[in-house]
């Protein structure tokens, strides 16, 4: 959003289950060169950390729920972001891409709520045309549809090939 002078201010509000009070406001510094514009938001399970990403910047930030302290700063996706996904256990996070690809990060979590440096994706050639939606169906399994309008069910696990669940493509 902008404030009166026309510098913007982005944030992200968490909110109690009810929706009747903010539980946390993130936002970005006002004099700060970098404005990420976060367009996507998932909350950890057990509601300890959010995840926010930008389809502008290709980043994607981990946020301390309570305090607001950045947890973890993952690598650019290779194109906008367009859809974003926390698994179950919160161990896993995809994004999907404008270009129609998916990256999918393992997070490490130390006791002291810590993240490690993440890893280098797994990245999967899923669509042609942006990713419309990722969402996983349990820590394993991640489901996708693209603008191709094909609709993608991922094994994480094996490294197979997605199972195509849509008869037919958009472009068939």
């Amino acid at each position: 959003r902008q404030i009166e002078d026309g510098r913007k201010v982005g944030f992200i509000q968490v909110r109690r289950a009810d929706l009747s009070q903010v539980a946390l406001e993130l936002r970005e510094q006002e004099d700060s060169d970098a404005f990420h514009d976060f367009t996507h938001a998932n909350v950890s399970s057990d509601g300890s950390f959010v995840a926010a990403s930008s389809e502008y910047t290709k980043e994607t930030f981990l946020f301390d729920a309570q305090t607001g302290a950045e947890l973890l700063h993952l690598p650019q996706h290779r194109s906008n972001v367009t859809a974003s996904a926390l698994s179950p256990d919160s161990r896993r996070f995809a994004m999907g891409g404008k270009n129609g690809t998916i990256q999918c990060y393992q997070l490490y979590r130390l006791p002291n709520g810590t993240f490690l440096e993440a890893p280098q994706p797994l990245t999967l050639q899923a669509h042609a045309g942006r990713v419309h939606s990722v969402r996983f169906v349990d820590n394993q399994q991640l489901v996708s549809c693209g603008e191709d309008g094909r609709v993608l069910a991922w094994p994480l696990e094996t490294g197979r090939s997605p199972r195509q669940i849509t008869k037919t493509s958009a472009y068939d």
